[in-house]
């Protein structure tokens, strides 16, 4: 049996994880919010999760699946968060009184949320010894097919990972790579968070398909209908802008489509291509994560660095604005900036020395 290993989240990604490394040999404690359990009343009835595709087949068992959080990282090593990034700070206000020193904490995927718990966890005087890293993606492409049932249709290769601090990154990349072998180092975390692709394929997209998804009512189908070639040329635009800021900080990786590019071994337009194959269609009377998430969390987050750097960034703030009056919601105020991690205040050689090094 290898190390214990607790999964933060019962979603499409928690149910893929949990099954993946339980088949794998881990012993996993699966997690989710009590105002969320019907995610995991079968899963619980069960005793673990069922798995389909072509990376594994067959009925995964796990060690716990609850609600109570301290029970669920309880002696584990790895604590593995996929949930929504909104969730973080919830998360990250529950660990205080119950993290351990030792415990690593992995963010799939991340967008900069370990600087926020890192932040969090300095305030509360949370040991120093607790380990952060986070990925610029989920390791799986997969859904839910049932109550107890997960379909995954292939694991993320190339996926890049980041620690706080940076200089962590060999210790805790060797674990990583035991349970996703197809990965790679990545400069910091920042880097990741700003290269999540998410950020790029979903707000411009929803923003400009608004009225189809709506009038779907869930048979809007996001890839194959929502990207056009001219919702191509706004997504582009976008990533253009990403690609300003990370030029500007000195980061090696050159653009979030560049990012996805390598992870998939494909160009971008055969990625897209490849995803107008799948079958993703979006109800926004049920779930809005591409403003609620995308833009919240990582346009405003992209659009407050451009400004704290200098970098324009015109077509970011155009679909935060314009999200914001359709949700009627101030993503300006409420969303994830620079000031929200402590980097509002470092000129570009301190930003990449914290990153680096961490709280001194």
């Amino acid at each position: 049996m290898r190390e214990k290993i607790a999964v933060i989240g019962a979603g499409n990604g928690g149910f893929a994880m949990a099954a993946d490394l339980a088949l794998d040999g881990y012993k996993v404690n699966l997690f989710e919010f009590p105002k969320f359990k019907s995610n995991i009343n079968s899963v619980i009835e069960t005793g673990g999760v069922e798995i389909s595709g072509p990376i594994k087949t067959g009925f995964s068992r796990l060690n716990l699946v609850t609600t109570d959080l301290e029970k669920a990282i309880t002696k584990c090593s790895f604590i593995m968060i996929v949930t929504q990034a909104n969730a973080q700070d919830t998360l990250a206000d529950m660990f205080v009184p119950i993290i351990k020193p030792g415990q690593t904490i992995f963010l799939l995927p991340g967008s900069a949320g370990t600087l926020l718990m890192a932040k969090k966890f300095r305030e509360q005087r949370v040991s120093s010894e607790v380990r952060l890293a986070e990925t610029v993606t989920l390791p799986y492409i997969c859904r839910k097919i049932g109550q107890n049932k997960v379909h995954v249709e292939r694991r993320t290769g190339n996926l890049g990972i980041g620690t706080f601090p940076g200089e962590d990154i060999d210790d805790i990349f060797s674990v990583f790579q035991t349970m996703y072998p197809d990965s790679y180092k990545m400069q910091n975390v920042l880097e990741v968070g700003l290269c999540n692709t998410n950020f790029i394929a979903h707000p411009a997209p929803a923003i400009m398909s608004l009225s189809q998804i709506e009038f779907g009512k869930g048979n809007f189908n996001f890839y194959k209908d929502g990207c056009s070639p001219s919702v191509e040329k706004v997504i582009t635009a976008v990533n253009s802008e990403i690609a300003g800021i990370l030029d500007v900080l000195k980061f090696k990786t050159i653009s979030p489509m560049a990012a996805c590019e390598k992870r998939f071994g494909m160009t971008w337009d055969e990625i897209q291509e490849m995803r107008k194959k799948w079958d993703i269609r979006v109800n926004f009377d049920t779930d809005k994560r591409f403003f609620t998430e995308d833009v919240q969390v990582g346009l405003v987050l992209i659009s407050s660095l451009g400004k704290q750097f200098e970098v324009p960034t015109p077509v970011c703030d155009s679909i935060i604005h314009l999200s914001g009056i359709v949700e009627e919601t101030d993503f300006w105020g409420i969303g994830r900036t620079a000031k929200m991690l402590g980097l509002h205040k470092m000129n570009i050689e301190e930003l990449n020395d914290f990153l680096q090094h961490g709280y001194r």
